[in-house]
């Protein structure tokens, strides 16, 4: 064989070789996050059980396992997720996860629950019997729980009785009183579940955790009391539609976790979960995170909105709407539009209530109990001594705070761009000093205009992102940025400019008397002149320059009827009129009446 030859198929095979090298090094690596996905998966579902009821071989591994609250999603999440397992962890799961065999029960005195309990082992209640009536005090207890439960949520609320589970244990709806993992309140199992994407009424049954002392925010009966209202709530649920769709499970802990206060108002458990989502809004609201109290505290979505409308019925005309098959966030927003309104809307006005938290609460106008939740934390704070622009990015469904406190009186101007200005909407707070704070919210791409703030005033800017993905991967979330940018800008609004305005007549502007307004310029040279009528909360409603040769703008002056650019009158209030020189520019402010 000739030299060269030999060589140049050596170098190949070598190329080769390396080659097949790298990728069965990358099919190593790949193989060994999805282990890990599926092992963590797997320990974080077994933590659920205390130790007692793990496998000695894994009983190490859960005690670093973070507590979850309610396991009801983790264990949807698993059986969801049961091919990936091994055959050895699909019968230890089968086995942990068995409805349980409890010798006791006691129907609630309606006839609607069947509570089932034990005096011995790790799932032993409290045998303590005050009334003698040979029931468990604990077990009635828990038994008018779920009675008090049923009364609000079905009788009050309006939501439907969940389905019969064939008469399993009785024709009762069954919970069983166990020992579970450290942490652990409760679980609601869905039954008889074919995996078909949008399957309603599926039947279930509750665990709740036998003393309350293992763990728990809330302990004893309290805790008790909120597991029970959490929990129906879930078995309620399963009875519009299964939890098919992973990325829609946070709406399932956001609304359990909301209704525990409304059947028992005095307990306040959810306090506990709200710092979990105050202190991450710049993740995606309708993200499911478990393994943390982020969707939990997520519930304060309809404590707002509650609040803000005094209207308990949105939670259920969207499950409503979820039980005929629309996926969550069309079924949140159709709930909204029955009452006027729209989703974008109200998660702006929402990041500007979560802003009114902790020291900064205000009882009156934002969350009645707002002094009991966490404090936002900002992006960054600035002192305001020049025109400001961040350039920053936050995911899907997410927003952030920024904070500015001025340095001089003076008036300011917000704006907001992004690549795509309609997924976008901007909230501002100005807070004077002794005085109450105002709210702003505009569309990316219009003004926003702060008048007349006196130095030493706070000004929180908001951008809010309203893009949401749904049926999404969690590297979907995780992974799905929009890139903005927020200006504050400083400007005067005084007549007598140099190069500006020079004099506005009539002023006010009465519409139907008057038949034009005139703007006097000052010399004016440049070509590049082009003037807009700005509403006070910085929509541009009329907007016409010299380059197009329209009659009513010259260099020493402009004319404008009162019309916005679609030939409609405007409404009264205080407008702005924008010269635009080149680079330069010139605000003055002026009243508009139409009587």
């Amino acid at each position: 064989m000739n030299f060269k030859l030999f060589l140049l198929k050596s170098s190949l095979f070598l190329v080769c070789l390396l080659w097949v090298s790298k990728i069965q090094a990358q099919s190593i690596n790949l193989s060994n996050e999805t282990t890990l996905e599926r092992d963590e998966l797997f320990y974080q579902t077994l933590s659920i059980l205390p130790t007692e009821k793990i496998p000695a071989q894994y009983q190490e591994i859960i005690q670093n396992i973070h507590p979850v609250k309610c396991a009801t999603m983790q264990y949807r999440l698993a059986m969801h997720e049961f091919a990936r397992f091994t055959p050895e962890q699909q019968t230890v799961l089968k086995t942990a996860f068995l409805r349980p065999v409890l010798p006791f029960s006691h129907v609630s005195e309606s006839g609607r629950f069947r509570v089932h309990y034990t005096l011995t082992g790790f799932d032993a209640v409290n045998g303590e019997d005050l009334d003698s009536n040979g029931v468990p005090d604990y077990v009635e207890a828990v038994a008018k729980l779920f009675e008090e439960s049923y009364t609000s949520e079905i009788d009050d609320l309006g939501f439907r009785i969940p389905p019969n589970d064939g008469n399993i244990d009785g024709d009762e709806y069954d919970v069983y009183i166990q020992g579970l993992g450290f942490g652990v309140y409760g679980l609601t199992t869905p039954e008889l579940s074919s995996g078909e994407a949008g399957q309603t009424k599926v039947p279930s049954y509750i665990s709740i955790d036998n003393d309350f002392e293992n763990g728990q925010f809330t302990r004893g009966l309290p805790g008790a009391q909120v597991t029970a209202a959490h929990e129906y709530l879930h078995a309620i649920q399963f009875g519009y539609r299964d939890a098919f769709f992973r990325d829609e499970y946070f709406y399932y802990e956001l609304c359990s976790s909301w209704v525990e206060d409304i059947v028992y108002d005095d307990v306040n458990d959810y306090f506990a979960s709200v710092p979990d989502y105050l202190n991450e809004t710049d993740k995606p609201f309708n993200q499911f995170k478990p393994q943390t109290l982020f969707n939990y505290g997520a519930a304060i979505w309809y404590h707002f909105l509650r609040e803000k409308y005094n209207n308990t019925d949105l939670v259920r005309t969207a499950w409503e709407y979820m039980g005929d098959g629309q996926l969550v966030l069309d079924a949140i927003e159709n709930s909204l539009r029955q009452i006027g309104t729209d989703f974008n809307s109200e998660f702006a006005e929402f990041a500007i209530w979560n802003y009114f938290t902790g020291s900064r609460s205000d009882a009156i106008n934002f969350y009645e109990e707002g002094d009991g939740f966490a404090q936002i934390d900002f992006e960054d704070e600035f002192i305001f001594r020049n025109d400001t622009t961040l350039t920053d990015s936050t995911l899907t469904l997410s927003c952030k705070y920024y904070k500015f406190t001025t340095t001089e009186s003076g008036s300011f101007l917000v704006t907001g761009s992004a690549e795509q200005n309609k997924d976008w909407l901007i909230a501002a707070i100005t807070k004077l000093p002794g005085q109450s704070s105002k709210i702003f919210v505009e569309s990316f791409g219009e003004e926003l205009g702060l008048e007349n703030l006196p130095i030493s005033s706070e000004i929180i800017l908001i951008p809010v992102y309203l893009k949401a993905l749904q049926n999404s991967s969690s590297f979907a979330f995780s992974g799905t940025f929009g890139n903005y940018q927020v200006s504050l800008l400083r400007f005067d609004l005084q007549d007598n400019q140099d190069n500006g305005v020079k004099k506005i007549f009539p002023n006010p502007f009465i519409v139907g008397q008057h038949t034009a307004q005139t703007f006097e310029f000052n010399q004016v040279t440049t070509i590049e002149l082009e003037v807009n009528i700005v509403s006070f909360g910085g929509k541009v409603v009329r907007s016409v320059s010299l380059a197009n040769n329209e009659g009513t703008l010259s260099s020493s002056g402009f004319q404008w009827d009162g019309r916005d650019d679609d030939g409609n009158t405007v409404p009264s209030g205080i407008y702005m009129l924008r010269l635009k020189q080149g680079k330069n520019s010139d605000l003055v402010k002026f009243a508009v009446v139409n009587k």
